[in-house]
Parts: C-alpha cells; structure tokens; sequence
C-alpha cells in the first residue's frame, strides 16, 4: 500500500492579506483536531497569542501521534 507524502508547509502572507480570513482559517485547523498530516506553519506577525499557542500545541500533538508516542 502506497503511503500519502507528509508535507511541511510553511505560509507567509503579504501585509495585504485580510488576517481575520487567516484566523478563521486557523480557527478551523484547531477546532478539526489532529490533522492526517502536518498542520501549515504560519508568519506570526499577525496572529494573537492565544492561536499561537494553540498551533504550537497541534503540532506538538501531532508530532507525538506520528512518532507513535500519543
């Protein structure tokens, strides 16, 4: 069986991007839970601290899922 490629993306936005579409965005990554692959990193110049902390934590979670510990 043939396994899908685990990318690892990172995003940086021109300041003309509008951030709430990206805190929405975000927002969705969250409250979807642990991703089937590495969730997008972001330039965080213009996200708050609370979803910083909580992308920190998704990718911390899916880090342990990938190693097997979690």
């Amino acid at each position: 069986m043939k396994k899908k490629p685990n990318l690892l993306i990172h995003f940086n936005f021109e300041k003309s991007v509008d951030p709430g579409k990206i805190n929405a965005y975000i927002d969705k990554l969250v409250a979807a839970g642990i991703p089937d692959s590495w969730p997008p990193f972001f330039d965080y110049g213009f996200i708050d601290s609370e979803r910083r902390s909580q992308l920190k934590n998704l990718y911390k979670t899916y880090d342990l899922k990938i190693r097997g510990d979690g």
